[in-house]
């Protein structure tokens, strides 16, 4: 599972501020964070023009980024069919391009997850629902003052391990056998940690908030294993290694590693 994020124009061009220093910088930090979450940014290459270069810090951020951080759109006449809730185009002098940007954010399949990040207004909701053509889509919507708020954003709405029965090794509870996580380590917890950001990564549904995958899959290339992660509640997972055979095992899965037995 990925995530795709948009900025809102007029805060990608800082077209609403008289501060185009101060705001350059939160700018440049937001588009920082998104790559280090390793979220994929929406963009059109004309934005390239609308930027603005007097901000020396934002110039050094945008340099940093490669063509791997981003998702490419061009201008295209339905855009001017879509409509949102709230509408991000009230208001603002630039309502064609933010148009062209809903309408890419609204078609763009090749990520699972999105979310609109707004600075210049604070929603009631933290839901952006973008409508075209009697098709409805619902993304997050997230109002930031700084990174602090995508940060808090990405960890919420990111997995968390919490590992209490599972451990590297099989033993036996009550009588009965418990499977083992191999890579859980309880003095570090890095590696399997790792293999739940992978496993978040590699599903292949929607996840919006308050939408918790059951159990997530991955590959464990290191021990030669697959790994299940079960929902314990509110974003926590609990991990323990499966045999390929394992009913519960997605097809998606074993194609991705293919190892089939």
């Amino acid at each position: 599972m990925d995530w795709l994020a948009t900025i809102d124009v007029p805060a990608m061009t800082l077209s609403q501020t008289t501060d185009k220093d101060k705001e350059g910088e939160i700018l440049a930090d937001v588009l920082m964070t998104l790559k280090q979450n390793k979220v994929k940014i929406l963009f059109r290459e004309e934005l390239y023009g609308m930027l603005s270069w007097e901000c020396m810090v934002l110039n050094n951020a945008v340099s940093q980024l490669s063509k791997d951080d981003f998702i490419r759109y061009k201008s295209n006449v339905k855009a001017q069919y879509i409509t949102s809730m709230p509408d991000v185009t009230q208001g603002v002098k630039e309502q064609e391009e933010i148009r062209y940007q809903l309408y890419n954010f609204h078609t763009e399949n090749s990520q699972t997850s999105k979310v609109y990040l707004v600075s210049r207004f604070e929603p009631t909701t933290g839901t952006l629902q973008t409508i075209l053509n009697s098709r409805q889509e619902n993304h997050s919507l997230l109002y930031y003052k700084n990174k602090n708020d995508i940060e808090s954003f990405m960890t919420a709405n990111r997995p968390r391990l919490v590992q209490l029965k599972h451990h590297g090794t099989k033993y036996v509870l009550g009588g009965n056998p418990v499977s083992p996580f191999t890579a859980f380590n309880s003095q570090d917890q890095s590696a399997a940690e790792e293999l739940l950001r992978q496993a978040f990564d590699d599903y292949q549904g929607t996840i919006t908030p308050g939408n918790y995958p059951d159990a997530l899959f991955t590959r464990d290339m290191v021990n030669r294993t697959y790994v299940i992660f079960r929902h314990s509640g509110n974003w926590e997972y609990h991990g323990h290694d499966i045999p390929a055979t394992d009913i519960n095992l997605p097809e998606y899965i074993k194609e991705k590693y293919n190892v089939w037995k």
